[in-house]
């Protein structure tokens, strides 16, 4: 998807307390900097789930951040599908429990300690916080921070539930002769929310899958391109991190 991005203007206000996103990636870049999910509205107010230099973010900016986590850990297999979970509930007594990062099934812990603010405590209403999705903001696929930072590989199956904490068994389980994760393809949540979706099912459709079907993404700049590599059958893929030469 470089160079490659997708958006949706809302029309009405969603939850700012809670919200669950999911998608699988495979990148085609090993230092990667570049978006999954972002909410837009200006540099001074936007949402983000994102790489940063091969780490992964979740940050929420109003003006200052009420929200940064950045793993220690990069993630630079360029062979490998990776699923990606993020649960966030505001109402949550346990600051750390307010965002909650899964990779392949393993919550995430370790984070930069210079990138670890945790949300404030949050039990209703407001307008405090873009994970909500917001009105008279942009939802963008593929871009960080609304500029030219472009999400470099494959991205499918991507979820986003307004208002709840959708269980992450629903998208993934673990393969009980193997012991990896793997996608769960009949993957279906009863209520979307008010501006939830579900997009890049079985190729490159940014068709809404989800139960109420409206939320439609439009192609913002570049081209989409279908892949019939995905989650649920992995092909062999050049690695330049073990080859010599310049693939293109």
């Amino acid at each position: 998807m470089a160079n490659t991005y997708l958006t949706r203007n809302m029309a009405t206000q969603g939850s700012s307390i809670k919200g669950t996103f999911s998608c699988w990636f495979k990148l085609s870049n090993d230092n990667l900097t570049g978006g999954f999910l972002g909410h837009y509205f200006s540099n001074a107010y936007n949402f983000d789930i994102c790489m940063q230099l091969g780490n992964i973010e979740v940050a929420d900016y109003r003006t200052a951040y009420i929200l940064r986590k950045r793993t220690t850990a990069k993630y630079r297999d360029l062979n490998a599908w990776y699923h990606l979970y993020v649960a966030i509930d505001r109402s949550l007594a346990t600051a750390a429990d307010r965002c909650k990062i899964y990779v392949n099934g393993e919550r995430i812990t370790d984070f930069q300690s210079s990138e670890d603010q945790d949300y404030s405590q949050q039990t209703s209403g407001g307008h405090s916080g873009a994970v909500s999705m917001n009105n008279d903001y942009t939802a963008r696929v593929g871009i960080r921070y609304g500029n030219s930072d472009f999400f470099d590989g494959s991205i499918s199956y991507m979820h986003w539930v307004d208002g709840s904490v959708i269980d992450i068994a629903q998208f993934g389980s673990t393969d009980a002769t193997t012991g990896e994760w793997k996608i769960n393809t009949n993957s279906t949540v009863a209520d979307y929310g008010t501006n939830g979706f579900f997009i890049l099912k079985d190729g490159n459709t940014i068709t809404d899958q989800s139960s109420g079907g409206s939320y439609d993404f439009s192609l913002g700049g570049g081209t989409l391109t279908k892949t019939e590599d995905n989650a649920s059958n992995n092909f062999a893929t050049l690695n330049k991190l073990s080859s010599k030469g310049t693939f293109s």
